[in-house]
C-alpha cells in the first residue's frame, strides 16, 4: 500500500494532526480554535477529534461517565497528557462545556437511559442554559446529535478508497522480557484494529500488561497503549483514568503496573 494518502472522511481529518501534538511534532497551537469555528464541515472534524480522543485513546466507553468525574474533581489534568489537551484546545471559554452537555443530555440507544443521571448538578446546568446559543458551532444546539459525531468509530476510519486488506497493513514486534511491542500500520485507520488482530499474537504475561507503542508510517507515532483486564479496552494513561469513562465487568483481575 502506498505510504501516502489522504483522510477523505471529513469528519476525521484533524485526527492525524492530534496524535503529531500527542507525539510533540506539532504544536497544540496549530489545531483550530473550537471557538472560532463558524464552518459547519471544520465543526465537525474539531469536533469529532474531542470525540475520538475521549473514546479511542482514553479508552472511555461512555464519555458521560468520564467527563462527569472529570468535572466533578475540577478538571484537573496533571495525571493525563490526553486530558491536558482537552483543556488547551476545547477548554477555551469554556467550550467543552457544550460537548459535556450533549453528552449528558444523550440517551442510551440500548437502555435509553439519559446520560444526565451522571452530572446531576442543578447549579451547573442552571448556569449552561443562561448562556446562549454561541456564533460558532457547537455541539449541543441543533438536535440530538447536530455534527453527527461518530464517524471515528467505524474501522478503518478516515475514508479509504476500495478494499482494505487489513491483515496486510501492519507489522508486529514484539520483547517479552521488557513487555514492550512495537506495532507499524500503512494507514492510521486501521490501527484498532491491527492493534487487536496482534494482541492475538502476542504471548501472554500472566497478570502483567504489554505496553504496545503504535506508529503509522505517514503520520508518525500515536502513542502507547495498554489492555485493561478490568475492561477489555486499549486505552492510553493511566487505568484509574480509563477506568473513570468505564463500568466494570465481571472481570475479578486487578490491574498491575
Amino acid at each position: 500500500m502506498n505510504a501516502a494518502y489522504i483522510i477523505s472522511d471529513e469528519w476525521c481529518r484533524k485526527i492525524p494532526l492530534l496524535h503529531q501534538i500527542l507525539a510533540g511534532t506539532r504544536s497544540h497551537k496549530d489545531f483550530p480554535d473550537p471557538t472560532r469555528v463558524t464552518d459547519l464541515h471544520d465543526a465537525c472534524a474539531v469536533w469529532e477529534t474531542l470525540h475520538y480522543l475521549l473514546k479511542s485513546l482514553l479508552g472511555w466507553q461512555d464519555p458521560a461517565q468520564g467527563l462527569a468525574w472529570w468535572y466533578q474533581n475540577g478538571q484537573r489534568n496533571a495525571d493525563s497528557a490526553l486530558l491536558q489537551l482537552v483543556s488547551q484546545v476545547w477548554g477555551w471559554d469554556h467550550a467543552i462545556d457544550f460537548y459535556a452537555a450533549w453528552a449528558w443530555s444523550s440517551s442510551d440507544p440500548t437502555t435509553g437511559e439519559e446520560s444526565f443521571r451522571y452530572f446531576p448538578d442543578d447549579a451547573w446546568w442552571t448556569e449552561f442554559r443562561r448562556r446562549s446559543e454561541p456564533a460558532w458551532k457547537d455541539p449541543y444546539h441543533g438536535g440530538s446529535n447536530p455534527l453527527h459525531l461518530g464517524h471515528s468509530h467505524v474501522d478503518p476510519f478516515g475514508g479509504i478508497e476500495g478494499k482494505l486488506e487489513l491483515t496486510k497493513t501492519w507489522e508486529l514486534f514484539h520483547d517479552e522480557k521488557t513487555r514492550r511491542a512495537v506495532l507499524i500500520v500503512d494507514h492510521i485507520g486501521v490501527w484498532r484494529d491491527a492493534l487487536n488482530r496482534a494482541d492475538g499474537r502476542l504471548p501472554s504475561l500472566g497478570n502483567r500488561s504489554w505496553y504496545v507503542q503504535i506508529f503509522d508510517r505517514q503520520f508518525g507515532g500515536l502513542g502507547t497503549f495498554r489492555k485493561s483486564r478490568v475492561t477489555g479496552r486499549w486505552f492510553q494513561g493511566k487505568h484509574s483514568i480509563h477506568m473513570a469513562g468505564n463500568s466494570p465487568n465481571n472481570a475479578t483481575e486487578m490491574e498491575v503496573a
